[in-house]
């Protein structure tokens, strides 16, 4: 058997540095299976303030956690798992890793969230701070290079390191201006050439907004020809000497840790995370309404992406023990969006249909009733469809992109069967 070990640091409500809080070790064993155990300090569990960093699955005792979903890793520290773009950066500076506890190691802990990972208990986490935003050209420029697979300065690919903590397959990065810490998305080669994806997700986040729905902040910049999103980070806030960090906890890490001792699936579902919702939210009631309205929005701009990592929970403000549905974040429309809508997540009795049928019939997992559901997909439905092209046209996109844009928001169907009972299934491509 071979394993690889971490410290795990956390920041606790308000702290400006880490307090060491335990030790997560990853192992292969028998049969190419992975485990992970995890063990909280004896010292941390003795101080009057300490937090569990997952309270379902990683409560604050000092038995020893044991693992072998999510490849051998707990949830909260998958979390801050480089995904494929921190890891081709990573493996760009330091070449590929042995070990996926290498990549925690290895990256500057910039990663959503409040943990940080160290080699030893007498060893700092190391960060560097995110990159000004007088720099955005200079980002820019070291994104495109990177996406071409083309030398850096060396000034660059320093700078770069601190960010490669950042989920998702596109080129992103952290940015400081002083007030606010911003993730920048930015253009990828393999976009539309039709469409700034910048400028669609900014539209989509605001009609999100337009339609009761709690969604984060943002703007476009034009850096050269390029256009960038600049979304502010909701788990990052200005200290006196430095930045907090808050925890969260993605809809992967509720739905794995599991309902009623149900194993972790690949296909989780709206009212199951409802319902885990329930266990950890400060006001369980309002964030699962605010839920059903996200799963409604979804599905009307055919955003089926709304996968269990595209979901969050926030430590709550007023209580550090509780947490809440984070800002909504990751709404962009389908280009091509298809004929029968299904969503990433499981939406009701019919599994993943878009239609309205089967998102009343799982309203009580969302505490509404049918009637109240059904209002509200109504509202959702009519705020999208008058708002859309506005908000396109806000964000800058040009007439022929709104055109071919405008058939991405559409009315829910009631049913995704026909008149004679059968399903109507999505025509094959």
């Amino acid at each position: 058997m071979t394993s690889r070990s971490a410290f795990v640091w956390c920041f606790l409500p308000g702290d400006t540095q880490p307090t060491l809080c335990g030790r997560f070790t990853h192992a292969l064993v028998a049969n190419g299976a992975s485990q992970g155990t995890f063990v909280y300090g004896r010292r941390y569990l003795e101080r009057t303030d300490a937090l569990p960093i997952d309270a379902i699955a990683l409560p604050l005792n000092d038995s020893v956690k044991t693992t072998s979903a999510l490849g051998g890793f707990f949830g909260a520290i998958a979390d801050a798992t480089p995904d494929d773009w921190g890891r081709y950066v990573i493996d760009r500076a330091y070449g590929q890793q042995a070990s996926p506890v290498d990549y925690l190691l290895k990256s500057q802990q910039d990663h959503v969230g409040h943990l940080a990972f160290s080699r030893s208990p007498e060893q700092l986490p190391e960060w560097l701070e995110p990159w000004d935003r007088s720099w955005l050209e200079d980002a820019c420029r070291a994104i495109s290079a990177l996406e071409r697979h083309r030398p850096l300065p060396p000034e660059l690919e320093r700078q770069l390191l601190p960010n490669t903590g950042l989920g998702g397959a596109r080129p992103k990065i952290t940015i400081a201006d002083g007030h606010w810490q911003w993730l920048v998305k930015f253009p990828s080669r393999r976009d539309s050439p039709d469409v700034p994806m910048a400028r669609l997700e900014a539209a989509a986040l605001t009609l999100a907004s337009r339609c009761g729905i709690d969604a984060v902040t943002h703007e476009v910049v034009s850096v050269g020809d390029a256009d960038v999103l600049l979304v502010r980070r909701f788990d990052r806030a200005p200290r006196e000497g430095g930045w907090s960090r808050d925890a969260f906890l993605s809809a992967r890490t509720l739905l794995s840790n599991g309902e009623s001792g149900q194993r972790y699936s690949f296909f989780g579902s709206y009212p199951r995370l409802a319902r885990e919702l329930g266990r950890l939210s400060a006001r369980s009631a309002a964030d699962r309404h605010e839920l059903f309205r996200r799963m409604v929005f979804n599905a009307v701009i055919g955003n089926g992406d709304d996968h269990d990592r595209n979901h969050g929970m926030l430590a709550d403000e007023e209580r550090p023990d509780a947490f809440r549905l984070a800002p909504a974040y990751d709404l962009v429309p389908a280009l091509h969006p298809p004929r029968i809508r299904q969503q990433a997540l499981g939406v009701g009795d019919h599994g993943a249909w878009s239609t309205r049928e089967n998102m009343l019939s799982s309203a009580a997992s969302f505490d509404l009733d049918v009637t109240t559901a059904n209002a509200l997909i109504d509202q959702v439905e009519a705020a999208a469809l008058d708002q859309w092209e506005q908000c396109c046209r806000e964000h800058g996109l040009t007439r022929s992109a709104v055109a071919s844009l405008a058939k991405c928001v559409q009315r829910i169907p009631d049913t995704h069967l026909a008149a004679d009972g059968t399903p109507i299934l999505p025509r094959r491509v």
